[in-house]
């Protein structure tokens, strides 16, 4: 049943007086209140960026995570030169274009680094990693935006294809785009720009306004501001909206304490006709991506090989 929120009543007949004083002295105790809300959500509001977004820089031990073979990939950009990260497959020549390569989007505090096990790792020595780094992280000058890491990531696409003398229609014919938590919007939101065939979102939320409302109350909607709004099901609509839409795997850990395992739920809920949903029953928000490995990996090949071998359908 919808919840209707009703007005405040006025005193009984014959107080009207009364009744009137109460409610300016009422408003004016909600205005009283509402000075210091409405001054921390501008603190907000100016400060959001620092909130969404939480830079590591590199240091020597950071970067000694990453195999010798890993390479920088230097692009530049409006707010100047950004480096990504490229990891060659393990198998076959490091300066020949891999049979299959991943581009991976880092969360709000990570770093490409995070990601050099998990490429050492993977099952498939075919695969090559682009590892993006977002403006403002690792050893990148600028500060991130979802406007500042679409710009740095097609540079960085645009550089590795370069490298291997192709061009980035060509490289993303082989890739597969993965994120993780605010990576699942840089990732749908590089999709939704670019031609792509598969789309992994780890721990994914439906928008961050909703986050926002999550963490701060009914009010943390409004403070956000319009160009910081990631929003996953916008994104994931514009998808749907293509003669073909890419195929997308949606993995959640049941526990996820930071981005409950629901919004995975209604994203794949929402656009059954090219998702799939994969739920770990015991994993959270940080363990899906270290305890949960074995699992995230297997779910991964088995989309990789079904996506190879599926007809291309419509979403429509």
């Amino acid at each position: 049943m919808r919840r209707v929120k009703r007005g405040w009543r006025t005193g009984p007949d014959g107080d009207a007086v009364m009744s009137m004083l109460s409610s300016r002295a009422f408003a004016l105790s909600l205005l009283l209140l509402a000075i210091p809300a409405a001054l921390c959500s501008c603190a907000i509001l100016f400060r959001q960026d620092k909130l969404i977004y939480r830079p590591r820089i590199y240091n020597a031990e950071m970067l000694g995570k990453f195999s010798t073979a890993t390479r920088s990939i230097v692009s530049v950009t409006s707010q100047g030169e950004m480096s990504s990260w490229y990891v060659p497959p393990r198998s076959g020549e490091p300066q020949v274009l891999p049979a299959r390569l991943w581009i991976i989007f880092g969360g709000n505090s990570g770093v490409a680094t995070d990601w050099a096990g998990f490429a050492r790792d993977y099952s498939d020595d075919r695969c090559g990693w682009l590892l993006i780094e977002y403006p403002g992280y690792g050893k990148n000058g600028g500060r991130p935006s979802p406007k500042a890491i679409l710009e740095a990531s097609e540079a960085a696409v645009d550089g590795l294809a370069r490298e291997f003398g192709t061009d980035r229609a060509a490289l993303l014919s082989r890739a597969t785009l993965m994120g993780h938590s605010l990576g699942s919007a840089t990732c749908l939101q590089f999709a939704a720009n670019n031609p792509t065939s598969r789309v992994v979102l780890l721990a994914p939320f439906t928008s961050l306004r909703k986050m926002a409302r999550r963490l701060l109350g009914t009010s943390g909607g409004w403070v956000l501001s319009s160009n910081q709004n990631y929003n996953n099901t916008d994104r994931m609509r514009e998808l749907s909206a293509r003669e073909i839409p890419p195929r997308v795997l949606i993995i959640h850990g049941a526990k996820d304490n930071v981005v409950p395992s629901k919004m995975g739920e209604e994203l794949a809920a929402e656009f059954p006709e090219f998702s799939m949903l994969l739920i770990l029953p015991e994993a959270d928000h940080i363990s899906i991506f270290y305890a949960y490995r074995p699992d995230v990996f297997a779910a991964l090949a088995g989309f990789v090989e079904r996506s190879d071998n599926a007809p291309s359908t419509s979403a429509k």
